[in-house]
């Protein structure tokens, strides 16, 4: 953006279009409406879009420059949703002339300024829904929420994270509603509810690592490997940890339903990171090489984890196979 304008662009077009882009893999990629943005939105504290650059370069409260980001994202969503990504793309151009907002606003969309804020932000209010007009509700219940989880009142929280959720569906930060109902499902020994509740957590674009693992094991024990293996690549792309248990866990599925080079990618990673238990690090990544077929770089696998551990049985077995297999090529030829 900055190279096709010559930096002749304002803040907010640049970010905000960097924010758009974000969704276009993956719609959850993309920023959450957080409670400081639906304070803003319900405080009436989102800026004109002639004015939008003010809230990056000279914020006004501590997280005017977050809310202005989500708010750059939003319009040029909205404009994406309304005229077409050939609009952005225009704009772009007009940006380039050294044209100024309102003159791109009027020009590029048909509208002036003030009527386009207009509509923008009843999108907005629109598109927060009850999470604005029942903010305080939602703020009040949260802290129910925290009085229960302290008296360890399953149940109830249970059914106040639920009525929360409702009001408030995007809200996935650190101890979100999801999170909490998800656990207090676990004490009262219902694993299936629980999980439900997770993969909600997740859709909506929950990225805490640990939670994902969380409901990765739940899916598992369910015996959907599949989805297990999608909710751990998640973390991947979200957090690419040096986790040795998560990546080993994703290379055994990945295995288990014959995704061999993705069985590949997490056993490299696991090998790649130092394992505590090397042997097991090298025999794991000599299974997945042998199943795609790389003989000769299973074999260097296996030699690796019996020079980790010369008494590892698993390796020691792969290995007279592996000889076995020679011998019986060199004995056809």
């Amino acid at each position: 953006m900055l190279t096709a304008t010559k930096h002749r662009v304002p803040r907010w077009f640049t970010e905000g279009l960097a924010v758009h882009e974000e969704t276009a893999i993956e719609p959850d990629w993309g920023d959450r409406m957080t409670p400081d943005i639906l304070g803003a939105i319900k405080g009436k504290q989102l800026l004109p879009v002639a004015e939008l650059d003010r809230g990056f370069i000279r914020p006004k409260y501590p997280q005017q420059v977050v809310v202005s980001y989500f708010q750059a994202g939003r319009i040029c969503d909205y404009i994406n949703g309304k005229w077409g990504y050939d609009k952005l793309l225009e704009m772009m151009h007009m940006f380039a002339k050294r044209k100024t907002t309102p003159e791109v606003i009027e020009q590029a969309l048909g509208m002036k300024p003030e009527d386009f804020d207009k509509e923008f932000l009843a999108w907005v209010e629109k598109e927060a829904g009850a999470a604005v007009t029942k903010y305080d509700d939602w703020r009040k219940g949260m802290t129910a929420l925290a009085t229960l989880k302290r008296a360890s009142d399953h149940a109830g929280m249970v059914a106040k994270a639920k009525e929360l959720i409702e009001i408030y569906p995007d809200f996935v930060e650190p101890g979100s509603m999801y999170e909490i109902a998800a656990d207090s499902y676990l004490e009262l020994k219902d694993k299936a509810n629980a999980r439900k509740l997770l993969e909600q957590y997740a859709n909506k674009g929950g990225k805490m690592p640990e939670t994902l693992k969380k409901l990765a094991g739940l899916q598992e024990e369910a015996g959907d490997k599949a989805a297990a293996a999608r909710t751990l690549t998640r973390i991947n792309y979200i957090y690419p940890l040096k986790d040795e248990p998560m990546h080993r866990k994703l290379g055994e599925l990945s295995l288990a339903l014959g995704r061999v080079p993705d069985a590949i990618r997490e056993f490299e990673a696991v090998v790649a990171g130092g394992p505590i238990d090397a042997a097991s690090a090298h025999f794991d990544l000599a299974q997945a090489y042998l199943k795609a077929g790389q003989r000769s770089k299973a074999e260097e696998q296996v030699f690796l984890a019996l020079e980790a551990a010369p008494g590892f049985k698993p390796a020691q077995k792969l290995m007279l196979e592996l000889n076995a297999g020679d011998a019986g090529q060199k004995e056809k030829r």
